[in-house]
């Protein structure tokens, strides 16, 4: 079958294809996509941010020692969120991540390499030896500094709990990677999204459908997203 995306000397189909030929191609891409990223996490930076020239860290996600809660607040007063919101998703969305403070702020010291667009079709899949495996990762000017959950949060962002997918083949993959999950990692990994979901939602233009489905995801991670 002719490649669907290409690099230099490298070719595959993007996740969404691979995905969609049955349950055994989903498990080895998942399994695969796990170390994937694991092995991306293991490059580390000194410093936690955005990444610049020379592979320099410049300024976080935001400022004080809170930058996820901080950085949905900022998001908040946006007045394309403001729109897209009512008031009580709003107010349910501030409590919400604030309460999830404390235990955002233990991941504030990590300064992994971190994608923050890793999904379909940024990730090429091909056969290799008879099983799916990732071929390439592409697209990497959102790249900073910081946890991997963020990327954990991004590939599972529709995976859901009953019945998952990917589960428990990225995290397979990804501990067999080399990466560390903490006990609650799926909530954490869902609340991160959440600062994804909101500056895309901060974006004027975007088309009614797209603006549902962000709007359902966020609803979805503040209702099923639980404290240990």
């Amino acid at each position: 079958m002719p490649c669907t995306g290409c690099m230099p000397r490298v070719c595959g189909k993007p996740l969404y294809c691979a995905c969609t030929c049955g349950t055994r191609e989903i498990a080895e891409s998942a399994h695969s996509i796990g170390v994937t990223l694991a092995q991306i996490g293991s490059f580390q930076f000194p410093l936690a941010g955005r990444i610049g020239p020379g592979l320099e860290t410049g300024a976080p996600l935001a400022e004080g020692p809170d930058p996820v809660p901080t950085f949905i607040e900022s998001c908040l007063e946006s007045p394309e969120m403001e729109r897209r919101l009512d008031e009580g998703q709003r107010r349910r969305l501030r409590g919400f991540i604030w309460d999830w403070a404390k235990q955002l702020g233990a991941l504030g010291e990590e300064q992994s390499l971190v994608h923050s667009d890793y999904g379909s079709p940024n990730i090429l899949l091909n056969q290799m030896n008879g099983r799916w495996k990732v071929a390439a990762v592409l697209d990497w000017e959102f790249a900073f500094a910081g946890s991997p959950l963020y990327d954990v949060g991004h590939i599972l962002r529709y995976d859901r709990r009953t019945p998952p997918l990917m589960e428990p083949h990225f995290a397979a993959g990804f501990r067999e990677g080399g990466g560390a999950l903490p006990e609650n990692w799926r909530d954490l990994a869902r609340v991160l999204d959440l600062t994804a979901l909101c500056d895309v939602l901060t974006r004027p233009g975007l088309p009614d459908g797209v603006v549902s489905e962000l709007v359902e995801l966020v609803v979805t991670t503040m209702l099923e997203s639980h404290f240990l």
